[in-house]
C-alpha cells in the first residue's frame, strides 16, 4: 500500500477536507526538505511544541490575530 496517500475520516466531506489540508502542508515541507539533504525528524516533544504554537497562533487560518497575540508575537522577535 506504499504511496497510496492517506485517508481523513470526519462526519462530513468538509470538515475531512479540512483535516486532511494540515497532513497535506507537513508532507509537502518533508518533501521539500528532502529534496536538498536528509531532513532531521523532530522527537514527540518537539512536535508537540510546534502543534502547541501554531494552534496558539491560529496558523494557517485566515481569522484575525488578537492584539494580544501580536503583542507577544513582535515581543518574541
Amino acid at each position: 500500500m506504499a504511496n497510496h496517500g492517506a485517508i481523513a475520516y470526519a462526519a462530513d466531506a468538509d470538515k475531512a477536507v479540512e483535516l486532511s489540508l494540515p497532513l497535506e502542508w507537513a508532507c509537502a515541507v518533508y518533501w521539500r526538505a528532502s529534496a536538498i539533504g536528509t531532513p532531521r525528524v523532530l522527537d514527540t516533544d518537539q512536535r508537540d511544541a510546534v502543534i502547541a504554537a501554531a494552534v496558539e497562533r491560529s496558523y494557517g487560518t485566515t481569522k484575525p490575530v488578537k492584539s494580544q497575540n501580536r503583542e507577544q508575537a513582535e515581543e518574541d522577535r
